[in-house]
């Protein structure tokens, strides 16, 4: 009889189990952390005019810019590790010009790393005027022998000081070198500014006389480590206002 009674009792404990319908299922509510955009489910998000939208590619752009950087400097380390030495790079930027095919008087155009240069003979006559100019005339005061290593001699870059034109050789009030574009410049012979909206002097690139017929412009690292170190501390030393651009030519090393 207990038997019986135990067995019924669980009977009516299985019969209470029911299974609840999926509609009574309470869903969680998110729209309070929805946009107000983004609230109709059956709207597009390309038609919610969402402006929030750009700011989720603001993270790759910002990781592929990094990206680029980094590979950069890796591609530019590589490729300075198996170049070539600096030393034997500033050797091939040196440019050897035959000085036996300028004429006296006349004035002659080459190419230094992609820089034009005039190389002018001087007569004698250039000379004594030259070095006989009192440097308080000068815009930018400079002896005639700072300028030259040889007399006869005279080489600079071809640009103009103020806005890097070629100006024009043996013209100008002063027969040196006059440059028509928009300042109106007029260099003398030893290639100093005289006349026109120019302040300084034509500059006079890094070189040396192989022999009596032949100058190479530029020199090798190892040849001009102490002139470089006497150019920057003079350049410390010394505030100058000239153009940065003017500055780097003067620097020996520049171009290594």
């Amino acid at each position: 009889m207990i038997h019986d009674f135990t067995k019924l009792n669980f009977l009516c404990e299985v019969t209470r189990i029911v299974r609840r319908a999926h509609t009574d299922i309470q869903v969680p509510e998110f729209n309070y952390y929805r946009t107000k955009r983004s609230l109709d489910p059956f709207k597009s998000y390309r038609d919610s005019g969402d402006v929030t939208s750009p700011y989720s590619y603001l993270t790759p752009i910002g990781i592929t810019i990094i990206f680029i950087y980094v590979l950069k400097n890796i591609i530019r380390d590589v490729v300075a590790y198996i170049g070539p030495a600096k030393d034997v790079i500033s050797d091939y930027n040196c440019s050897k010009i035959d000085l036996s095919c300028i004429p006296e008087g006349k004035t002659a155009v080459f190419e230094w790393q992609k820089l034009p240069v005039f190389v002018r003979h001087r007569t004698q006559e250039e000379i004594a005027r030259e070095s006989n100019v009192d440097l308080q005339l000068l815009r930018d005061p400079e002896k005639d022998s700072d300028r030259v290593t040889k007399p006869e001699w005279l080489v600079v870059v071809a640009m103009c000081t103020r806005l890097g034109e070629i100006p024009i050789s043996n013209a100008g009030e002063y027969r040196g070198f006059y440059c028509p574009c928009c300042c109106d410049s007029h260099y003398d012979a030893s290639g100093r500014i005289r006349k026109g909206r120019a302040r300084f002097n034509l500059v006079v690139p890094p070189y040396r006389f192989q022999n009596e017929h032949t100058i190479v412009i530029g020199r090798s690292r190892a040849e001009l480590n102490t002139d470089h170190l006497i150019w920057v501390n003079t350049k410390k030393q010394y505030k100058t206002d000239k153009p940065r651009w003017i500055t780097d030519l003067m620097d020996p090393l520049r171009s290594n």
